[in-house]
């Protein structure tokens, strides 16, 4: 579909509305704000991970500048208990105090609040508040806290196990007893965080400090404000991945797959931050981890287990660990039964013959490509001709290394993956303001991905204005429609768009309906263009928008009977007519492997997202996330100690890639298929994260000749898995 003027038409890559803003240095974010009677909040946290405590904030309580000290039993009556009830079967709700009131449950627990005329004169004060600490064992790790010894954090959740769920589809027993081979791996999927930075912080969630800085505020009458510091977000401002996934695969002897069985552990720390609770992100994992592929029968079990480290939230494809254990399951599989790993992929991928297809989770797979997106890639990486090149590079004392993963992504997936995963909508309001231009009024927060422009571009071509006309308003609760949900889980392009576009045709029909009764002409003679509505056999018979605007502004007494008296419409869409995304990524890889250090030669993605907005937008999305990926495998990683001590806690021990770290990226768009129907926008902004990682992993197995089953791999990593397999670099080169 092309719509709206040549400049900014749907499918063009054109300039964003936001960069002039952002790149000058006129963006407005939180510490930009202020208001009469600002105050500050700052907070004193624990030292500890876990402990019971009393707390004596009197000597602080009269330090200069402070306007207000806050415990948990100070906010009595003003802020109760937190807990959101997300009615998951068999989960338990762990409800806990914004404030800790008499026991501590990590490093970073916010105790205390201090609220004063300046952060300086916060954080003095907040050296004056007592804290005695009540030591009690402390839970590292999954393996401490399923431990019958170990402490409950919480006693609702004994064995500190808040949510345990199994389910199972098909003949699993059958499909075992038939397979030529059962080869199943543990695979281990470390800590890591959305460090802000490049709009990669975290989203969709209420933290304890937002309840706090709001009750505050209650409490004092005056406006409050926190910044959160680097120590604090690397401690609590949210944690993600964490989990271990046992997969079985049964298979025939020529790689076909008759069943999986995957075992989840997921360690979600000490709270959740409400509304989404870490076993809501479970439901979507235990339906994706077939993936793409023909996998007739499947059990799935899921434990979330309570430790002393940082809360766990949502992350940039939060059920990715689905693909990196598949993918990298694949690659083992393929090397047992002597087939290449792209050839086990071929055998078993969803063709577009077998769609509609039911996966063994029970919901419909129809109008994906991953198999498309796999030739192609392997037509573009030209393999023959790097294996040849990766011999003569043994032989020169080089390591090289290839690997690739293949995916699908719900975006939004369908009506029946959205009914299994729970659903959602997206509302949006147009309206064409006295000036002629057009505001839309979306609960799409933008954080870098380019809202402004491409909603701006969907509205444009309803009304056949340049997408600069339309202003996007967005951060306004007061103007914007209500969402639970908001930015995330990469609906904007299928919900937020499909919203904005039917709200704009509605307009669009009263445009058309108002000029008919002042031209004289039925509504289905008429077209918009140039800013103008015109008689289409009649160009020079016509009216601006401004002026159609005028009068419904101006003079609605003076316009013709039974035509519109406003021209603004609201309207929602619940996307199910959505579908998948798809990719196959590519990675080549070199190991020094002297000093384990890795580098990434060329990167190759191949998606297929249906119609795109704005290819550039959607380019930088698919690259910010494969650099997520990226870092989440080479360079980040949270550490704790023995004792549930966090031992990252400033960048300097937690390392993010620089853009000297990440290759250029090379993608290759499918697109829709000539005669697809109309325009079929589907997310991509979590394809990135989820599919790098496996591709990469998948590369250096195939340069060191091991299997790698955990997706943290470091130069250090590097080096002891070389040495634990009894290899050295001369036997690696000598291979």
């Amino acid at each position: 579909m092309s719509g709206g003027t040549e400049e900014g038409r749907i499918g063009s890559p054109a300039p964003r509305i936001e960069d002039p803003r952002l790149l000058t240095g006129r963006g407005r974010y939180v510490a930009d704000l202020t208001a009469p009677h600002l105050a500050h909040a700052a907070f004193l946290r624990s030292t500890v991970p876990h402990a019971r405590i009393t707390v004596d904030a009197s000597a602080a309580r009269t330090a200069p500048g402070v306007v207000a000290i806050f415990t948990a039993a100070d906010l009595a009556g003003t802020l109760g208990q937190v807990s959101f009830d997300a009615s998951i079967p068999g989960m338990t709700q762990l409800v806990h105090t914004a404030l800790a009131d008499d026991r501590v449950r990590l490093v970073g627990d916010p105790v205390a609040m201090v609220v004063a005329e300046s952060r300086y004169l916060a954080e003095d004060a907040l050296e004056l508040i007592e804290v005695r600490y009540d030591e009690l064992p402390p839970v590292p790790d999954v393996a401490t806290a399923l431990d019958p010894a170990a402490p409950a954090l919480y006693d609702v959740a004994p064995g500190n196990v808040p949510y345990h769920d199994t389910a199972r589809y098909g003949d699993v027993d059958g499909a075992f007893r038939r397979a030529d081979r059962v080869i199943g791996r543990t695979l281990r999927q470390h800590r890591y965080m959305a460090a802000p930075g490049g709009s990669f912080g975290s989203k969709w969630g209420i933290t304890r400090q937002d309840l706090l800085v709001c009750a505050a505020a209650v409490r004092t009458g005056r406006p409050v404000r926190w910044i959160e510091d680097r120590r604090e977000n690397l401690l609590v401002g949210g944690h993600a991945r964490d989990e271990s996934l046992h997969v079985e695969a049964a298979v025939r002897a020529d790689g076909t797959l008759l069943g999986l069985r995957a075992r989840l552990v997921m360690d979600v720390g000490a709270y959740s931050v409400i509304p989404m609770n870490p076993a809501f992100f479970t439901l979507a994992l235990r339906l994706l981890i077939p993936g793409p592929y023909r996998v007739p029968a499947y059990d799935f079990e899921v434990k979330t287990v309570c430790t002393n480290k940082g809360p766990y939230v949502a992350y940039r494809g939060p059920w990715a660990v689905e693909t990196w254990a598949r993918e990298v399951l694949l690659d083992i599989i393929a090397g047992e039964l002597g087939l290449a790993p792209e050839e086990i992929r071929r055998r078993n991928l969803v063709t577009p013959a077998e769609q509609p297809y039911r996966t063994a989770a029970g919901w419909r797979l129809d109008g994906t490509r991953a198999p498309a997106t796999l030739d192609r890639a392997l037509e573009l990486a030209d393999l023959p001709r790097f294996r040849a090149e990766q011999r003569r590079a043994r032989e020169r004392g080089e390591v090289l290394g290839f690997g690739l993963a293949t995916f699908i992504e719900p975006s939004p997936g369908g009506p029946e993956f959205l009914a299994m995963s729970g659903g959602g909508k997206e509302t949006a309001r147009v309206r064409v303001e006295p000036t002629g231009e057009v505001s839309l009024f979306t609960s799409q927060i933008p954080h870098g991905q380019g809202h402004e422009t491409t909603l701006a571009q969907v509205v444009a071509a309803e009304f056949g204005l340049p997408y600069t006309a339309v202003r996007v308003v967005h951060g306004d609760t007061d103007a914007t429609p209500f969402s639970m949900v908001g930015t995330g889980g990469s609906r904007s392009a299928t919900f937020g768009s499909g919203a904005a576009a039917r709200a704009a045709r509605a307009v669009r029909d009263q445009v058309l309906r108002l000029a008919s009764g002042m031209l004289g002409a039925p509504p289905e003679e008429l077209e918009l263009g140039g800013g103008r509505v015109f008689v289409r056999e009649r160009p020079a018979t016509g009216l601006t928008m401004v002026q159609l605007a005028g009068m419904v502004s101006l003079a609605p007494a003076y316009l013709p009977p039974d035509t519109p008296t406003e021209l603004a419409a609201t309207a929602t869409h619940d996307g199910a007519d959505g579908g998948f995304a798809q990719a196959t990524h590519c990675c080549w890889v070199r190991v020094d492997p002297g000093t384990g250090q890795v580098g990434i030669t060329r990167y190759l993605v191949v998606e297929d997202c249906g119609s795109m907005i704005n290819p550039a937008v959607v380019e930088g999305q698919i690259r910010g996330g494969t650099a997520q990926g990226l870092g989440g495998v080479l360079h980040e990683r949270l550490h704790y100690d023995e004792e549930a001590r966090p031992l990252t806690g400033t960048l300097r021990d937690y390392l993010l890639p620089t853009a000297a770290d990440v290759p250029p990226i090379e993608i290759v768009h499918l697109g829709p298929e000539p005669g697809a129907g109309p325009p079929d926008y589907r997310g991509v902004g979590e394809g990135g994260a989820i599919c790098a990682p496996p591709a990469i992993t998948n590369a250096l197995s195939d340069a060191l000749g091991i299997e790698i089953t955990q997706q943290s791999v470091t130069p250090s990593f590097v080096l002891a898995a070389l040495r634990k397999a009894g290899a050295t670099p001369a036997d690696l080169l000598d291979r």
